[in-house]
């Protein structure tokens, strides 16, 4: 029997990178000047996807930096089997 193995490939990421300042001049386009969300797309040659996230995040919450991520620390999950053996030989002797 053949062993099969499977290859994750990694899924690209829908959003772009965008840094604060980037993500400032969006909102200011947007609302501001206001442009479409397609046109900012075009001038700042992202993804429209990328141009609606950072829209809704400043409606929605009220900012325009990217969230810093916390330090969180791993869950170490540690398994202990024990087991009881019972040896006991009965030996007949014939």
């Amino acid at each position: 029997m053949k062993k099969m193995t499977q290859s994750r490939k990694k899924r690209p990421s829908k959003y772009s990178i965008v840094d604060d300042e980037k993500r400032s001049q969006i909102v200011e386009k947007i609302f501001k000047e206001n442009m479409k969300i397609k046109e900012v797309a075009q001038e700042f040659q992202i993804p429209l996807s990328t141009v609606k996230a950072v829209k809704s995040v400043y409606l929605k919450e009220g900012r325009i930096q990217k969230k810093r991520k916390r330090n969180r620390s791993k869950k170490v999950i540690t398994t202990v089997i024990v087991a009881l053996i019972d040896k006991q030989v009965n030996i007949v002797a014939s």
